[in-house]
């Protein structure tokens, strides 16, 4: 057999088969996500005006801006397009839900997470952990992807 064609190691293909797992599931999550926002954006706008971060006046955009982002990673993870950037993008997102939800919590606001909407979800532990633990895998996903790649430029003599 021409050693091109030779079999990847098992563990490789492990590897492999997770990520792809882990970019289809983090890439379904933001695009659901995504779409119940963009399905009920007056809703997403008053989540965020819960949270008494941002000034009312950029609330709108805002809303606007985080609706196209997230389906925007969604789709790009699902399509396997440009993932080392969209799960870095993806990580600094959860990065940021993770830090406003814990701001949220930690002043006392009594206030729905906005992360899935019609979820009815309260900001606190729950929201925190299970933000931390997407959050560690878009992280993973984003670094198996970064790695891989500078692998494949050495490769190619890049």
């Amino acid at each position: 057999m021409p050693a091109d064609h030779q079999t990847p190691p098992i563990g490789s293909r492990y590897k492999r088969l997770g990520y792809h797992i882990l970019r289809i599931l983090l890439g379904l999550l933001f695009l659901v996500t995504g779409i119940s926002k963009a399905l009920a954006p007056l809703s997403f706008r008053a989540s965020l005006q819960a949270y008494q971060l941002t000034p009312a006046s950029l609330n709108t955009p805002l809303a606007a801006l985080v609706i196209l982002v997230e389906l925007a990673i969604g789709s790009m993870l699902l399509v396997h397009l440009a993932i080392r950037w969209s799960s870095l993008i993806a990580a600094i997102l959860l990065a940021v839900f993770t830090v406003a939800i814990v701001l949220a919590w930690r002043h006392g606001l009594a206030i729905d997470c906005g992360c899935f909407l019609g979820a009815q979800e309260r900001v606190g532990p729950v929201a925190i952990i299970r933000d931390v633990v997407l959050l560690l895998l878009a992280v993973l996903l984003a670094s198996y992807s970064w790695r891989r790649q500078g692998a494949l430029s050495r490769a190619e003599g890049v």
